[in-house]
């Protein structure tokens, strides 16, 4: 609780008697003022200096896990064409699993995982993938009989002539 006292000489305080009040204007200790309160900085504040930190960083994410396919084509393929992909690469996505999956390659204590995961046996995979990666995906939701979210990407190297 903070209790404040009358300020016994304001003259000692300020540099002239200028900046002070008048008399007559300030209602008298009596009355049942409310004294004034003056704070003055006689020096700076020095900066804290941040102390290497003791704890252990955890993180939760929530988000998406997905697959992202794709195919590399020699050309876009027209309404009735087919066209053979010359590369296939699949990578996990998602941006939740991806940050997890840097933080813990830079020594985070702890990483968590809160997503919807497919029962099929890709979803696992990637369960696995993550928890080797150092992601725990204790809390994922396992929905058995459901596929991984997919997205089909196709990289044409050069547009079909009309």
């Amino acid at each position: 609780m903070l209790k404040l006292a009358p300020i016994a000489e304001e003259e000692e305080l300020c540099s002239s008697e200028a900046e002070l009040p008048s008399s007559a204007s300030r209602p008298s200790i009596a009355e049942g003022c409310c004294f004034p309160l003056l704070m003055s900085r006689l020096r700076p504040s020095p900066t804290p200096t941040l102390s290497p930190s003791t704890r252990s960083l955890r993180v939760v994410a929530a988000g998406t896990l997905f697959l992202t396919h794709t195919l590399s084509l020699p050309t876009h393929p027209g309404p009735t064409q087919t066209v053979r992909a010359h590369e296939y690469a699949r990578c996990r996505g998602g941006s939740a699993p991806a940050i997890l999956s840097a933080l813990s390659q830079l020594h985070v204590d702890k990483c968590w995982l809160v997503a919807s995961l497919g029962g099929a046996q890709e979803a696992r995979a990637l369960a696995r993938e993550l928890e080797a990666e150092g992601v725990s995906t204790r809390y994922c939701k396992v929905w058995e009989g459901a596929g991984v979210p997919a997205a089909w990407v196709l990289h044409a190297g050069k547009r079909p002539s009309p």
